[in-house]
């Protein structure tokens, strides 16, 4: 039976979800740090954590919603591993391009794989601002073997070094969905219907019949696709200090 997961998300970027062309990803971040049990024809409900609504309302963007739908995602295929991902050529577009001035091709989720029995990744994303201390890791820098993995998780120093890489390599699953209504900054206001469901952290599983007249009226009114940008990139875009 169909089951559904639920997450706070606490940065709408454009990166974890990465909601861009055809796909709708989830290659990072929460549900893959903690190895949800999702597999193919679950769902992915993501709603706006409390500390993103605030620089949101801040910001002057729907100061009228208290807290927004994000996204709803359809799993229409078995999850993959990172390097299964980034060697699929239906996801080639999802590798990032640093220098690009199209703000989505920057943010692509394709980043890390295998070469050679090593780990590498393209530093493209925010992992530079969480962990200043891999500032000055070269772009594509293989940092350790594959078996090394446990451990340096294991490692206090290595896991304070690398944690969020870590923790993404950890995860190693790609959640990909085709049928998928991404909101963003169009602020769809969370229906009540949803809050018995909302984790205070981390994740939580409701059954699909739960909530399928729901989501199947959201389908029927919106239609499947990206309706809004990234949260984060709108603030940005207004050009707040947030």
């Amino acid at each position: 039976m169909a089951k559904v997961l639920f997450y706070r998300i606490t940065h709408d970027d454009g990166f974890a979800p990465n909601p861009y062309g055809k796909y709708l990803t989830l290659a990072t971040c929460t549900p893959n740090h903690m190895r949800a049990n999702l597999q193919k024809d679950d769902w992915i409900i993501g709603i706006e954590s409390k500390s993103l609504a605030r620089k949101r309302r801040k910001a002057g963007i729907h100061p009228e919603v208290k807290q927004s739908l994000i996204y709803i995602a359809k799993i229409t295929e078995t999850p993959i591993t990172l390097n299964e991902y980034f060697r699929d050529e239906r996801f080639s577009y999802k590798k990032p391009k640093p220098d690009s001035e199209i703000y989505e091709e920057r943010r692509g989720d394709n980043v890390y794989y295998i070469e050679d029995g090593l780990w590498k990744w393209i530093k493209n994303h925010d992992h530079k601002k969480f962990n200043k201390l891999i500032k000055d890791i070269p772009d594509e820098e293989l940092f350790f073997p594959v078996e090394k993995l446990q451990e340096l998780w294991q490692d206090k120093k290595s896991r304070k070094k690398y944690g969020a890489i870590l923790q993404d390599i950890r995860g190693n699953r790609v959640f990909i969905s085709e049928e998928f209504l991404y909101f963003g900054d169009m602020c769809l206001e969370c229906n009540e219907k949803l809050s018995p469901f909302i984790p205070q952290r981390g994740i939580k599983y409701c059954g699909f019949k739960q909530i399928k007249d729901y989501i199947n009226e959201l389908i029927k009114k919106y239609g499947f696709g990206r309706h809004g940008n990234p949260i984060l990139f709108t603030i940005k875009k207004l050009g707040s200090k947030l």
